[in-house]
């Protein structure tokens, strides 16, 4: 499993966090930013991209759909979003793969780089 393997490095782990950050809490507000004060934001940037779908729902998501109307509101959105990536998503991994399994007569948690 490739990116099992690639996670088994704190440096590569620590890469992985701040992607799957930058992914859910600063590119996706800067794409709705954008979008709202920049009149031709979709026929210039989401033309030439190749995920214009994907793209004009999570704006629709966090404008409309999912969009925090208080302060408050921002921090629980934005605390369930961290709880569920990195502590649920953790927990679950943890569970599927153990501490104390292994895979081939190794340990598939052994950080010795």
């Amino acid at each position: 499993m490739y990116l099992h393997s690639w996670l088994l490095s704190p440096l590569n782990v620590g890469q992985w966090s701040r992607e799957v950050f930058n992914d859910l809490f600063v590119k996706p507000v800067q794409s709705a930013n954008a979008y709202l004060s920049e009149p031709d934001y979709v026929e210039t940037t989401l033309k030439h991209g190749g995920s214009q779908p994907e793209q004009l729902a999570q704006i629709r998501d966090y404008l409309v759909k999912h969009k925090p109307l208080t302060f408050d509101e921002c921090i629980t959105w934005a605390r369930l979003k961290f709880e569920y990536y990195y502590n649920n998503e953790i927990q679950q991994l943890l569970y599927s793969l153990p501490i104390d399994a292994v895979s081939s007569k190794e340990s598939l948690w052994d950080l010795e780089y």
